[in-house]
C-alpha cells in the first residue's frame, strides 16, 4: 500500500539494496543461510546514510526449543 513519505523499491539485495534513510526487512533474514544474511546486511549498510538504520522484523527460533512451551511452539509452527 502506499504511504506518505515512504517510497517502495524492488531490487536485488544479493546485488544492491537502494539507498535511503532507512531499511524496513520483514520475514527476510530467515530464509537465508548465515553467510548469504552477512552478504544482504553489508549491502544494506553500503546504501545507508551515516546515521541510517535497518529495522529487521524476524521470528527468532529457539535452539533448543522446550516441548510444552507455547511461545516455542507457536515460533516453530510459523517456520515449517
Amino acid at each position: 500500500p502506499l504511504y506518505p513519505g515512504v517510497e517502495h523499491v524492488s531490487g536485488d539485495m544479493f546485488e544492491e539494496v537502494p539507498k535511503g534513510d532507512a531499511i524496513f526487512m520483514k520475514s527476510t533474514l530467515q530464509d537465508w543461510n548465515d553467510e548469504d544474511c552477512v552478504k544482504i546486511l553489508k549491502n544494506c549498510w553500503k546504501s545507508l546514510p551515516e546515521k541510517g538504520k535497518v529495522i529487521i522484523v524476524d521470528m527468532i527460533t529457539p535452539i533448543q526449543p522446550k516441548i510444552n512451551d507455547v511461545s516455542s511452539n507457536i515460533v516453530l509452527a510459523k517456520d515449517m
